[in-house]
């Protein structure tokens, strides 16, 4: 008897210990659970910040390229300047016209290119997705840059009589246009609004186009700021 009641009181708390091993075990499973819960609540919130943000940061980020790209743009212009004015100092102040010579054929962007020691890459604008070759394909013939032949003429073999003036003639050069953006196709040269393209910033015409002044400076014009035809590229003479 005394080994029955021993063997009682040693059973119960076996059985005990068991119960509250699955309890315990319930609640580490439902802690699991609420924490599964929460983290994906988390992460939806996580998710709709990243999305606001986005919103945000995207619009700022592509006004901050599209300046690096007019920047970018501006310095091609300047350094064709320069190339401009080598080409008037060594030919006795005679400014280059859209093509100088046709035998053989000489254009305006490779005297300059001569200079600046660049080939027709160089007058590539960063803002322009299109590149070179041929127009039936869709692609620019000459370069991404017109030269303003309201002043400079569009060369030999085009105007009649020819259009050739020496740098002195240009009595303000702060208003005066040399090159700006081009957004034609099949010609090397701006000589309408028509033929210049607005294409920082937004897509042409609703962007903004460069100009490099015959004084050095740059300027940024949109679509409405300039007048229909060539008034304002017949200035400065």
């Amino acid at each position: 008897m005394g080994k029955l009641v021993e063997g009682c009181a040693s059973f119960q708390p076996f059985k005990v210990i068991g119960i509250a091993d699955q309890v315990a075990k319930m609640r580490i499973k439902m802690k699991k659970q609420d924490k599964y819960f929460f983290t994906m609540v988390e992460l939806l919130v996580v998710i709709s910040i990243i999305v606001i943000l986005a919103g945000i940061l995207l619009p700022a980020m592509k006004k901050a390229k599209d300046s690096v790209l007019r920047i970018s743009c501006a310095n091609k212009l300047k350094q064709i300047h320069i190339g401009g004015e080598g080409y008037i100092q060594d030919y006795d102040g005679w400014i280059c016209s859209g093509r100088p010579s046709i035998y053989p054929f000489r254009y305006w962007y490779s005297e300059v290119g001569e200079r600046l020691v660049k080939d027709k890459n160089f007058f590539m604008c960063p803002a322009e997705k299109t590149g070179f070759g041929a127009y039936a394909d869709g692609l620019f013939t000459y370069t991404h840059y017109g030269i303003n032949s309201q002043i400079t003429g569009l060369g030999a073999g085009y105007d009649d009589p020819a259009v050739i003036r020496k740098i002195s003639s240009v009595i303000q050069p702060s208003i005066a246009v040399w090159v700006m953006d081009n957004g034609a196709k099949n010609t090397y040269a701006s000589y309408d609004r028509a033929y210049v393209a607005f294409r920082h910033g937004l897509l042409s015409p609703a962007g903004q186009a460069n100009f490099i002044y015959f004084d050095g400076h740059i300027g940024s014009r949109r679509y409405i700021e300039m007048k229909a035809g060539s008034a304002d590229l017949l200035k400065g003479i």
